[in-house]
C-alpha cells in the first residue's frame, strides 16, 4: 500500500476493514483500519444513502486514525483520501474486493436525480441518470447533461479522469449503468409514523415487512401492499423494472424468502393491542393540538382585543388635543375680531367728528379733501382687513367642525366594530361570560347550554357545525365586554343591564 500514497508522503494509505463490511460487523475496539463502506469507495453501491454502512470519510473516527497513522494532512481531505483508495482497490491484484471501472469512474449521484443533493464536497457526479441510460426525455429535463460542469469536472479531476473526453467517460457510465443498474429500495420515511414528504423521493412508498415478505397485517395493515400508485409507477419507471422484478430484489437483498404463514391469534391479539395503542396516542396528539390551537385562538383575541383598546385611547387623546387646538384658534380669532370691531368703531368716530369739524371750519377747502380722502382710504383698508378676518374665522370654524364631526363618525365606527366583534351569534347580543369552544368561535355561556340541551345526536357548533369537544370560559373577553360597555351610552348599558337580569345575573355597576 505504500505507493497508494504517491508522491506526497511515504505513509500507506490506511485499508478499508474487512470486518466492518461484513454483516457482523467490526468489534475490534483497537481496529487500524477505515471504517466505510467499501462498495462506495469502489463506485459500486446500490443502496446509495439507504446504505447502512456510512459513504462518507469525513467522520471523527477516521480523522483520529489518521493523524495516529501519521498521514500528512494534505492526505487527509476527502476527496483526496477518496481517490487514493480508489486507485489502491481498483487497481490490478488488489484483491479487496470486487473492482470498479479502471481509474476509479465517480458513480452518478441519486439523491441528485432524486429532491437534490446538498453537500458541497459529494464525490458522486451529479448528472441525469435517465441521460445515461439513454431514457431522458430531452428538453424537458431539469437535471444536468453535462461532465464540464464545475461539480463534475472537479469529481473527475479528482478521480484521475479526464473530464475533456466525454464521449469516452459516457460510455464508460453507460457500460456501468447496463452492468450494474440501479434498483429501487423500500422508503424507510414512509414506513415512520411522520411518513415521507419528499414528492422527489426515488424510494417506493410501501409497507417495509410486505416488500419483505413478513408482514403480520395483511390486508388490515394501514400502509400499502401494492406497487400501482402514481409515485410508485413513477419510481418503477425511473429504474426500468416492473413492479415483481422489483420486490424479488429487494426480498433477496433483505434476505427474506417467502410471505410469511398467516398470523396466529396471539399476534393478531398483538396487533389489535398495537393498533389500539397507537389509535389512543394519535387521539391524545389530537387532543394536544386541538388545545394548542385554542389557546393560541385565545391569545390572539386578547392580543387583537388590546390593541384595538390602544387605537380607541390613542384616537381619543389625538381627539382631545385637536379640541383644545380648536379651542385656542376660536379663542384667538374672536379676540382680534373684537379688536378689529373696536378700532372700526373708534376710526367711524373720528371720521364723523371730523367731518363735523370741517363742515363748519373748512367747508370746500382742498386741504380738507385731502384729510378726508386720506380717512376714506384708512377706512376702506379697515374694512377689507375686517372682511378678510371674518372670512378667515368662517373657514376655521367650518374646518374644526367637520374635523369634529369626522372624528366622531371615526369613534363610533371603531366603537360598532369592537362591538360586532364582541356579539353572540345565537343571541345578537354582546357576550355574557363568553365562552370558546374547541372550533375557536366564541359564544355566551347560556346560548352554549341552550345548544347542548337541544342537541339530541350529539352538540355542534352554531356557525361551524363542528363537534363540541371542549369549552372555555374567556375572562379577557368578558373584560373587553365591560370595557366596551362603559363606554357606550346610557341607553346602551341600561339595555345590557335588562339583558343580565333577563338572565338572572347581578346587574354590573
Amino acid at each position: 500500500m505504500a505507493g497508494a500514497g504517491g508522491s506526497l508522503s511515504e505513509t500507506p494509505t490506511p485499508s478499508i476493514c474487512r470486518h466492518f463490511n461484513a454483516p457482523a460487523g467490526c468489534r475490534r475496539p483497537d481496529c487500524r483500519a477505515l471504517h466505510v463502506c467499501f462498495y462506495f469507495v469502489t463506485s459500486q453501491c446500490r443502496f446509495g444513502a439507504r446504505c447502512r454502512l456510512p459513504h462518507t470519510l469525513e467522520t471523527e473516527r477516521t480523522a483520529t486514525l489518521l493523524r495516529q497513522l501519521g498521514v500528512p494532512a494534505g492526505r487527509r481531505q476527502p476527496l483526496q483520501l477518496l481517490t487514493e483508495l480508489r486507485r489502491q482497490y481498483t487497481s490490478a491484484g488488489a484483491g479487496s474486493g470486487p473492482a470498479t471501472a479502471a481509474g476509479g469512474l465517480p458513480p452518478v449521484c441519486l439523491h441528485y436525480n432524486g429532491s437534490g443533493c446538498l453537500k458541497e464536497d459529494c464525490p458522486s457526479l451529479h448528472l441525469c441518470y435517465l441521460m445515461v441510460t439513454n431514457r431522458c426525455p430531452g428538453g424537458r429535463c431539469r437535471r444536468s447533461h453535462s461532465l464540464s460542469s464545475p461539480h463534475n469536472a472537479s469529481v473527475l479531476q479528482q478521480s484521475g479522469i479526464d473530464y475533456f473526453n466525454t464521449s469516452a467517460v459516457l460510455g464508460r457510465l453507460r457500460r456501468e449503468a447496463d452492468e450494474r443498474p440501479l434498483r429501487p429500495t423500500v422508503c424507510r420515511r414512509h414506513n415512520s409514523r411522520a411518513g415521507c414528504l419528499s414528492s422527489d423521493c426515488l424510494a417506493l412508498h410501501c409497507c417495509f415487512h410486505y416488500a419483505r415478505g413478513d408482514c403480520l397485517y395483511g390486508s388490515r395493515c394501514r400502509l400499502e401492499h401494492r406497487l400501482s400508485s402514481e409515485h410508485n409507477h413513477r419510481v418503477l419507471r425511473f429504474f426500468n423494472v416492473g413492479a415483481s422484478s422489483a420486490l424479488r430484489e429487494i426480498r433477496e437483498e433483505l434476505g427474506a424468502s417467502a410471505p410469511a404463514e398467516p398470523p396466529t391469534v396471539a399476534a393478531e391479539r398483538a396487533a389489535g393491542a398495537d393498533r389500539l395503542l397507537e389509535a389512543q396516542a394519535e387521539q391524545t396528539g389530537q387532543l394536544l393540538e386541538e388545545r394548542e390551537r385554542l389557546e393560541q385562538t385565545l391569545q390572539t383575541v386578547a392580543r387583537l382585543g388590546l390593541e384595538a383598546e390602544r387605537e380607541l385611547v390613542d384616537t381619543r387623546r389625538a381627539g382631545l388635543a385637536l379640541q383644545a387646538e380648536a379651542e385656542h384658534v376660536t379663542l384667538v380669532a374672536e379676540e382680534r375680531e373684537r379688536e378689529l370691531a373696536a378700532r372700526h368703531g373708534t376710526l367711524l368716530a373720528e371720521r364723523d367728528s371730523l367731518e363735523r369739524s370741517l363742515l363748519i371750519t373748512a367747508e370746500g377747502s382742498d386741504q380738507l379733501e385731502g384729510v378726508v380722502g386720506g380717512l376714506n382710504a384708512k377706512l376702506s383698508a379697515l374694512e377689507v382687513d375686517y372682511e378678510r378676518s371674518r372670512q378667515e374665522q368662517q373657514r376655521l370654524a367650518a374646518a374644526l367642525e367637520q374635523e369634529r364631526l369626522l372624528q366622531r363618525e371615526q369613534q363610533e365606527q371603531r366603537e360598532q366594530e369592537l362591538e360586532r366583534a364582541l356579539v353572540c351569534s345565537v343571541c345578537l347580543e354582546l357576550l355574557v361570560r363568553a365562552t370558546t369552544l374547541g372550533c375557536s368561535h366564541t359564544f355566551c355561556r347560556d346560548c352554549v347550554n341552550s345548544v347542548q340541551q337541544r342537541a339530541a345526536g350529539g352538540a355542534v357548533c352554531p356557525m361551524c357545525r363542528a363537534p363540541i369537544v371542549t369549552r372555555t370560559a374567556s375572562v379577557t373577553l368578558d373584560q373587553m365586554v365591560e370595557r366596551a360597555v362603559n363606554s357606550m351610552s346610557q341607553e346602551k348599558r341600561a339595555a345590557r343591564q335588562t339583558v343580565l337580569r333577563e338572565r338572572g345575573l347581578a346587574a354590573e355597576p
